[in-house]
């Protein structure tokens, strides 16, 4: 497109503000890769036991170098987990010959990181209609609600849901025959 003589075009400019990481210690990443199945569990001082650390070890090292290429370098040592059986369609599909490790590690990035301007507000709006600080780093755990329920040393719960039922319909200013469909109790067997 061609501009008209006189004619003016202001570009927008587009502003990236600084990210902070919210873990000085670095971010828990996690990675999965794939082994051959023969390998899995496979005798210390064998062939295939060396041969299983090559592939672990080869994997980690282009995790690595996938996660340095977007800016990022590892500040603690792997932990491999495994083996998990790969997701199949379904129960009689054929197992596959290779098993799933994950890898977990934590990284750093090796340069300040920046997101636009746009995105930021987005997160921030998101964060205070939420009530998230996003100053504040993140929590180990997430604070589990307590329950008014309380379990007894048996495990069976204090209360008959059957009378906190009654009890909630009573409060309501409703009797359990309102509730029945037709003449028949829905509790009674078809």
């Amino acid at each position: 497109m061609t501009m008209r003589p006189g004619e003016v075009r202001y570009a927008m400019p587009r502003f990236h503000v600084p990210m902070i990481t919210p873990q000085p210690e670095g971010d828990p990443i996690e990675g999965r890769f794939r082994v051959p199945r023969r390998l899995v569990r496979t005798k210390e001082h064998t062939n295939e036991r060396l041969e299983f650390e090559g592939v672990v070890k080869r994997a980690i090292r282009d995790w690595d170098a996938f996660r340095e290429r977007l800016g990022w370098e590892r500040v603690s040592k792997p932990k491999v987990r495994g083996p998990y059986d790969p997701p199949r369609a379904n129960a009689q599909a054929e197992m596959p010959d290779w098993t799933i490790y994950t890898v977990t590690a934590r990284f750093k990035p090796l340069r300040p990181m920046s997101m636009k301007e746009e995105d930021w507000w987005e997160m921030s709006h998101r964060a205070a209609m939420y009530g998230v600080d996003l100053w504040q780093p993140a929590p180990v755990e997430t604070p589990l609600v307590k329950s008014k329920a309380v379990i007894t040393d048996d495990g069976t719960p204090f209360h008959n849901p059957l009378v906190e039922g009654a009890k909630t319909i009573a409060a309501h200013g409703r009797t359990q025959q309102e509730l029945l469909i037709g003449t028949q109790d829905v509790r009674d067997p078809l």
